[in-house]
């Protein structure tokens, strides 16, 4: 969208998103990009937070911006330590498993699979 309108393909009054942390996950490209709109004369309205054109939203919307932030980054932090974990305890994360391994319904480890097994041999023999 915003590429649309720096491209000038799109003629708009206004940026309607459902929450602000569709508009942006962090402070920065919020700001950066909330200025571009503004001087545009393109209004940001968020239909969920009730932001109005006063020094309260002001401060308002830094909060929610902040929080949107925090979010992402916590997110990060607790799905790499759910990684971690699961890899000390040899547990598959997810995904196809490698060629030459199945993904044990009940344990959710990796277990050999002996025919693909057989061809992981060979490649590494014809390597």
């Amino acid at each position: 969208m915003i590429s649309d309108i720096k491209a000038g393909d799109i003629d708009i009054d206004a940026v309607i998103v459902r929450k602000l942390d569709c508009f942006a996950r962090n402070r920065y490209d919020a700001a950066v990009y909330r200025d571009f709109l503004a001087k545009r004369g393109i209004k940001l309205i968020s239909v969920t937070e009730n932001l109005q054109d006063n020094p309260e939203s002001v401060i308002l919307q830094s909060v929610i911006e902040g929080m949107n932030e925090y979010y992402v980054l916590n997110l990060k932090r607790e799905v790499r330590k759910g990684l971690k974990e699961n890899a000390l305890k040899a547990i598959h994360t997810g995904g196809a498993p490698h060629l030459g391994y199945d993904v044990d319904p009940e344990t959710k480890k990796l277990v050999i699979n002996p025919t693909e097994a057989e061809a992981v041999k060979l490649i590494f023999k014809m390597y």
